[in-house]
């Protein structure tokens, strides 16, 4: 296919169908990629997680100075978990959303990379990559550096592969090293570069105009992330709270159902009650579950997404600043050589410093070329990321509205939702009658008050308490027997009186343990003339302390 027929066509994207190739370590899974162009055509391929890494890296590497949407890494917590549903699903839905990204950025979608990995066939594609590791190969061998890095490199392919130290150079000109920097050569310098890069205060080799309009974008980038970080993890955790209330609505739905059950002393209107209640938690659980899939797909996934954005637009700053950081050194590289010339020409006999003084010429001017194209390169990023920024601008608010918009009109229809279900459900909470009147029960018999037995002898007048037909009344099945009647000593007249209706008790009172009756020691005023007591008896003597108790 010709790529530039298809630039500027790509309509839309999608990832699907994931299958599992290969046995052993070399299993992998990878995931069908459609492409659709707005002439009708449409594009198949399949292509693994690291088939997007390549795309991901090719994109920054071919579009420096525009932000390009962030990768988000996958690993699964054991090798087990790589080749589960679950996992598998989620990678689909990741990469999905980046290749959607992706396409919708005006300048990224017409680049030879991404239409390659679009629409190249197996074969094709194998090429591809051979060819890209061929190059990057050839980087590194150039460059020193694993990947080829313009940021690692102190080599001048323009002058014959010679590496100038330009601290030693401030000594003596001449001191140029045909050895590339090995490992701790290019661990020494990234440690400058990290140090540099990370102070405030290192002076760059720009207009203060630019120095103002990036630092001003680097704290409006700071202050996206911090608040966009909030809003994703707390996304998130808003998101697994309706799971959670999910599950809780359905175990206590249930509960509700068995709170009366099926028992002798259940109550018809509590019952139905507690029925109507537990199908409406129930239905709450359903409104609940459905509620935690929106929230994921639509608030959680869309605030990842714009934080990726704004990790996105941190990444393409910090690369800026270090090819900034590589002009600045090549810069301040070059005026060490030129002072060392100067010094030279202010010799007055060159004759005798011909060769040091055309060697350092020659230094000087590859030097000059480098730095013009560091000084080219560092424009062309500025202007790409100053105008990618403000198309980023407009374009994570807009999103951001979009996302509120459509969450917040959904939430309101599901608050209507699940208020329809608690009102639904009050009707029968408020019929709800604590009585047991609309069971049918077995008649109960009143109970019959107990009765007084009043006793006179010589001794005094006692008093007892006949319960026998209370203790006969039935209680469900079961009949207590009445307590055994106990002797109360010689009796002349017995009066039976309701208990409603007894007399006063007497002023000195004294109990018998051994009976069931209180024995007073004079009779009630009100009897005493049915039955005096003999004149000769002598007074009763007063009974042992120990009968009080």
């Amino acid at each position: 296919m010709d790529w530039g027929d298809v630039k500027k066509q790509v309509v839309s994207v999608s990832v699907s169908r994931p299958e599992q190739q290969g046995k052993g370590r070399k299993k992998f899974t990878d995931y069908l990629v459609t492409t659709l162009f707005d002439n009708g055509a449409e594009s198949l391929s399949r292509r693994s997680y690291e088939d997007f890494t390549w795309l991901y890296n090719r994109l920054v590497a071919e579009s420096l100075g525009i932000i390009v949407p962030v990768l988000p890494e996958r690993q699964p917590a054991n090798g087990a978990e790589k080749f589960s549903e679950e996992f598998i699903n989620d990678c689909q839905s990741v990469l999905d959303r980046f290749l959607k990204r992706i396409i919708a950025h005006p300048e990224l979608v017409e680049t030879t990379c991404l239409l390659k990995f679009l629409t190249s066939n197996p074969t094709e594609w194998k090429d591809v990559k051979e060819q890209q590791q061929q190059q990057l190969l050839l980087d590194k061998d150039e460059t020193g550096s694993a990947d080829g890095s313009l940021h690692s490199s102190n080599a001048d392919s323009n002058s014959g592969g010679l590496y100038i130290d330009a601290d030693a150079a401030n000594h003596d000109p001449l001191v140029v090293s045909k050895k590339k920097p090995g490992v701790m050569g290019r661990w020494l310098a990234g440690r400058a570069e990290r140090k540099a890069l990370n102070n405030p205060n290192f002076v760059m080799e720009e207009t203060p105009a630019e120095a103002k309009k990036f630092r001003d974008i680097q704290e409006y980038s700071d202050h996206l992330e911090i608040c966009i970080q909030i809003l994703a993890e707390d996304a998130k955790a808003i998101s697994e709270s309706y799971r959670l209330q999910s599950e809780k609505l359905q175990t206590m739905g249930a509960a509700f159902k068995q709170l009366w059950g099926e028992h002798e002393l259940s109550n018809t209107s509590a019952s139905t009650m507690y029925q109507s209640v537990g199908d409406c938690w129930g239905s709450l659980h359903k409104h609940m579950e459905g509620q935690h899939s929106f929230a994921t797909q639509f608030l959680d996934n869309p605030l990842e997404e714009l934080f990726l954005d704004v990790v996105a637009l941190q990444k393409a700053l910090r690369m800026r600043k270090k090819v900034l950081y590589d002009y600045t050194k090549k810069s301040n590289q070059q005026k060490t050589l030129q002072s060392q010339m100067d010094k030279l020409k202010s010799v007055a006999d060159l004759s005798a410093i011909a060769d040091r003084y055309y060697n350092l010429e020659n230094i000087l001017k590859s030097k000059d070329i480098e730095v013009a194209e560091a000084k080219k390169l560092k424009e062309t990023i500025s202007f790409r990321l100053d105008k990618d920024i403000e198309r980023f601008r407009i374009d994570f608010h807009a999103r951001m509205a979009e996302v509120l918009q459509y969450y917040h009109t959904a939430q309101a229809k599901y608050l209507e939702g699940q208020a329809k279900l608690l009102l639904d459900a009050v009707p029968s909470i408020s019929k709800m009658d604590s009585g047991r009147a609309n069971l049918p029960t077995k008649a109960v018999p009143k109970v019959p008050a107990p009765e007084l037995k009043l006793s006179f002898s010589s001794q005094g007048t006692s008093v007892a308490i006949d319960d026998s037909k209370a203790n006969n009344f039935m209680v469900g099945q079961v009949a207590l027997p009445p307590e055994p009647a106990k002797a109360s000593g010689t009796t002349t007249t017995t009066t039976t009186q309701n208990a409603s209706a007894a007399a006063a008790p007497p002023a000195v009172p004294s109990f018998d343990d051994d009976d069931d009756h209180a024995a007073f020691g004079a009779a009630p005023m009100g009897l005493q003339d049915s039955a005096p007591p003999p004149a000769a008896a002598p007074p009763s003597p007063p009974k042992p302390a120990n009968d009080f108790l």
